[in-house]
């Protein structure tokens, strides 16, 4: 979350507010360093103002399912 943050400029309260969101509507699994996103349409259609960013992110470090 401390990586997301900084890479997004942004606060990682923040983030991890967002984070257990996506998580609690099935968009992306966490568990210890390692994030997991299980349903990249549905993330990107409804957050999608920081959509652009994470998603850069995401493609660059995490295992994304489609």
């Amino acid at each position: 979350q401390e990586q997301i943050a900084r890479y997004i400029g942004s606060a990682r309260e923040a983030v991890s507010r967002v984070l257990k969101e996506f998580q609690k509507d099935g968009i992306i699994e966490q568990s210890r360093g390692t994030l997991r996103v299980l349903d990249m349409k549905k993330f990107e259609g409804r957050y999608s103002e920081a959509a652009a960013s994470l998603q850069e992110y995401i493609s660059l470090y995490c295992e994304v399912n489609i």
